[in-house]
């Protein structure tokens, strides 16, 4: 689905959004998007990433909580801040891969963007100050193109995936061999390394994320980790759904059962593991949002 867009298409009639925050310049892109202040770790990983900072982030949300449509407006929103920014994109297959790249160039389009007629395909396009997307999936390559911000989104397609070693080694290899072997500093006006951010749902112990945080990607970074979990308890012990709009707290508890069902503890409460183990460490956990202003 195409997001609503009120960008008038004129040049005198734009609106400036490389100038908004980022969470303003998301809505003023798409008017009818719903409001998810429950991403507001997200948000702020696009602003650091607008201020030019290295982050390299591991954040796992449960299924259907907004992150595609989050990281379609910051893509866009980067690009029209940082025409030089080079951004690949992948996710665990290129027809989705291409969803992503064909809304993210209506944005740009609707903003002003410039297309290079040398670069102007549906999985990459470039504009004329030589930024632009990638988009692939696990069986593609970025080979020949240097990314400043790698993206990976969702690399494994469900559960019976995830429970195949040679999927997840897969996952982990294209990660290792092509995705962080890409990036590269910024472009501009000073060097600035690169960043990665990885989004997912969590699976299995040994998933992306898991072997992220374990070390075994063979290059010396710490990546940050955040949970979203979809019930939070305010310090009244009342229960909440971060994001009652799409996911009320019945239909969440409902799914969540006794809450010892082992896609639950998985998929929304962000741990494979057995109750307890600490395998990985404890997560940061994104904070109750309460009522923040859009």
């Amino acid at each position: 689905m195409a997001y609503r867009k009120r960008i008038p298409r004129t040049a005198d009639e734009r609106i400036d959004v490389a100038s908004m925050r980022f969470l303003d310049a998301m809505y003023a892109m798409s008017h009818d998007l719903k409001r998810t202040r429950h991403l507001k770790p997200l948000h702020e990983v696009a602003e650091s990433l607008g201020r030019r900072e290295s982050r390299f982030l591991c954040l796992t949300v449960p299924p259907r909580f907004g992150k595609t449509a989050t990281l379609v407006h910051m893509v866009a929103w980067l690009l029209t801040k940082y025409p030089k920014l080079k951004i690949a994109y992948c996710t665990y297959s290129q027809m989705l891969s291409n969803e992503f790249s064909r809304q993210v160039r209506l944005l740009v389009e609707a903003l002003g963007f410039e297309f290079s007629s040398d670069t102007n395909r549906q999985e990459r396009w470039m504009n004329i100050h030589g930024g632009g997307l990638l988009a692939t999936g696990l069986e593609g390559s970025l080979t020949g193109f240097g990314a400043n911000l790698l993206i990976v989104d969702d690399p494994i397609m469900g559960h019976e995936q995830a429970m195949s070693l040679a999927v997840r080694d897969k996952v982990f290899n294209w990660m290792e061999w092509v995705g962080a072997s890409r990036l590269q500093a910024w472009d501009g006006d000073e060097m600035i390394l690169p960043s990665a951010i990885v989004v997912q749902t969590r699976w299995h112990t040994d998933d992306l994320v898991g072997r992220l945080l374990a070390g075994k990607l063979p290059r010396q970074i710490a990546w940050e980790y955040i949970h979203l979990r979809p019930i939070v308890v305010d310090d009244k012990g009342v229960e909440h759904s971060i994001w009652e709009e799409r996911w009320p707290l019945t239909l969440l508890q409902s799914i969540r059962g006794d809450g010892t069902q082992s896609s639950w503890m998985a998929q929304y409460e962000g741990d494979p593991m057995a109750e307890g183990s600490t395998m990985f460490g404890t997560p940061a956990f994104g904070e109750f949002p309460g009522e923040v202003a859009a």
